[in-house]
């Protein structure tokens, strides 16, 4: 796939990802997509075995996230809440 295309795919993906492969009603393509990233990323963060294989892992998975949602990550921000962090997808 051209770069961009493989874009859509993985926001697409991400956006999807539930158990059901749907993101909730009501909810945009935009929001899902920054909600769900922020917790693949946190997941990725966790520090479970530390193996070579593990830490090289979490290494391609930083350089792949970071190239293919390179163009959807630019609307996604964190907030700090009375409540904890939220993740918010923002246009503009």
């Amino acid at each position: 796939y051209p770069r961009s295309a493989a874009q859509r795919l993985f926001e697409k993906a991400v956006a999807r990802m539930a158990q059901d492969g749907r993101r909730d009603e009501g909810v945009s393509l935009g929001q899902a997509y920054c909600q769900n990233r922020y917790e693949l990323d946190q997941f990725m963060e966790l520090e479970g075995e530390n193996s070579q294989p593990a830490i090289q892992a979490r290494l391609d998975y930083k350089g792949f996230v970071d190239r293919l949602g390179i163009d959807a990550d630019m609307y996604c921000q964190v907030v700090q809440t009375p409540g904890g962090e939220k993740v918010r997808y923002r246009e503009s």
